[in-house]
């Protein structure tokens, strides 16, 4: 079995205690601009299992909730089911770490929401999000010291001074 690499993750000590250090059925990791085709229905595929066991858990409890459940929520086949996750708990675990990076990508949207709401002059800043549409991507978010490591990628400008000049030249 495979051992996945967190140490450069900067969410892992959040992970560390809900997800285990080998799982089985944990995506392939492949660097930048190399996914396939392939791997891009793997990836959506797997999202879907996730919402899927996301809404039986919702329905029925974690205890109650069976693979069978799982697969009929998500749409998918069984066996599909099992290509990507071997068991009930890797399907917790993947869901778990899931749920707290979406968590982590929420509250670094605050930054920009609590900049804007500065630059804006308004108080009780609130954003407006328009509905929600099939396949969207829900969250996109950068950490500039992983960008700095990997990337080599270095902020010229702070948040607020970028979104500063982007305002000033519209």
């Amino acid at each position: 079995m495979g051992v996945l690499d967190r140490s450069r993750d900067p969410l892992d000590h959040l992970i560390r205690s809900t997800v285990p250090t080998t799982v089985a059925s944990a995506p392939p990791r492949r660097s930048g601009g190399t996914r396939s085709r392939a791997g891009n229905a793997m990836a959506r595929t797997r999202a879907g299992l996730l919402d899927g066991a996301r809404r039986a858990v919702g329905a029925r409890g974690t205890r109650r909730t069976t693979m069978n459940d799982i697969a009929a929520q998500a749409g998918v086949a069984k066996a599909t089911l099992y290509n990507h996750f071997r068991t009930k708990d890797d399907v917790w675990s993947a869901l778990v770490e899931a749920e707290v990076r979406a968590l982590a990508a929420e509250c670094a949207e605050l930054e920009l929401v609590e900049a804007l709401g500065r630059l804006g002059g308004a108080d009780g800043f609130e954003p407006e999000f328009a509905p929600r549409r099939t396949g969207e991507v829900e969250r996109v978010s950068i950490d500039p010291a992983r960008a700095a490591s990997e990337l080599g990628w270095r902020a010229e400008v702070g948040l607020e001074e970028g979104l500063r000049r982007t305002l000033a030249a519209s």
